[in-house]
């Protein structure tokens, strides 16, 4: 989602939100503030977004995936061996197993 496609829908959310009589005394600061500590609503890019309600358990779900375009160095992995083959293993197994557990979920 490009900055002005946000910018626009930001600017939506906020007016059906926020009392016009309350959104018009802020300032341009305050609002680009607001829209800063709200940005988490801009994440959503993903290729794979599934969310949704089991009815049965009232409980709420939600599978994201897609591309990491995350810095490794903000993320402290700089100093990781390249070639971790016993985590890939282990994280590609409890990956299998959390999607057959949402298949059958889904299933019944």
């Amino acid at each position: 989602m490009s900055e002005n496609q946000y910018h626009d829908r930001f600017e939506r959310a906020f007016k059906q939100r926020v009392p016009r009589a309350i959104a018009d005394s802020f300032t341009d600061e305050q609002r680009a503030a607001i829209r800063t500590a709200f940005g988490g609503e801009k994440w959503d890019g993903h290729t794979v977004d599934l969310r949704g309600v089991i009815p049965l358990f009232r409980w709420y779900f939600a599978f994201v995936a897609g591309p990491d375009k995350r810095q490794k160095r903000s993320l402290g992995l700089d100093d990781r061996p390249r070639s971790n083959i016993l985590g890939r293993i282990v994280g590609t197994v409890t990956m299998l197993v959390f999607l057959a557990l949402l298949a059958v979920l889904l299933l019944s």
